[in-house]
Order: structure tokens, then sequence, then C-alpha cells
């Protein structure tokens, strides 16, 4: 093969592989696929799961997501809801809605305050029934 083609053929598979890695990263942000990423439409979801996966104090014992297709977004997350169980076996949801502070808590420290706050609620509310 001449050089001319050797070179001709890396710039495509080059390009081609940057185009590739284009519409994933584009797929992740608009929340085509969740992997498990912490930004684009499942990162405020992901991100409270794994904060409540590194506590000490709960386990996830399910969860729930609502989306919402939008032409202008493709895809927004509405709200999310985790069952947490303590080592009491008492068990709480915690839900998140869209546009309020805790949805949008990325402070890790800050979103273990939120869950135990509102995990604590939740016991407190089904204890007094």
């Amino acid at each position: 093969m001449a050089i001319f083609t050797k070179k001709r053929i890396i710039k495509v598979v080059l390009i081609a592989i940057f185009l590739v890695g284009l519409v994933f990263a584009v797929q992740l942000q608009l929340g085509l696929i969740n992997i498990g990423q912490e930004f684009g439409t499942y990162g405020p979801y992901n991100r409270t799961l794994n904060t409540v996966e590194e506590m000490d104090e709960f386990e996830t014992v399910s969860s729930r997501l609502r989306r919402k297709f939008e032409f202008g977004y493709l895809s927004t997350l509405e709200n999310f809801s985790l069952k947490v169980k303590d080592d009491s076996g008492r068990s709480a949801i915690i839900t998140f809605d869209k546009n309020t502070p805790e949805f949008n808590e990325s402070d890790r420290e800050g979103l273990k305050t939120i869950i135990l706050e509102k995990a604590n609620n939740a016991f407190a509310q089904t204890e007094t029934r």
C-alpha cells in the first residue's frame, strides 16, 4: 500500500472512533442510555442511588423513576424514589421531585443529610400510624 493510502485509512479510522464516541456521549447526556453516569438525564437518580449505596445506615431495596419525553430535550427525569431499609429492618420510601433543591443536590455530604432526613421522617410517619 502506498503511504498516502495508509494515512487516509488512519484518518478515517480515527474520525470513525471519534464519531462513535461522540454519539455515545450524546446518548448518555440525553438519557437514551443509563449506565450509572452521574450527569445528564439520569444524573440526579444515579448520584442519589450511589450515595445510598455508600452509606452504612441504609440498604437499597428497590427504586423507581419516571421519565417524560419532550421534543425539545428528548427526555427528562420527572421524579424518582428509593425504598431503603435500615439495620433494624424498617423500610422507608424517599422521593425526589424535579425542580426541588434535593433533586439538584450534587454535594455527597449534602445528599447524605437529605437522605437521612427524608428516611427518618418516613420512619416517624410509619411509627405514628
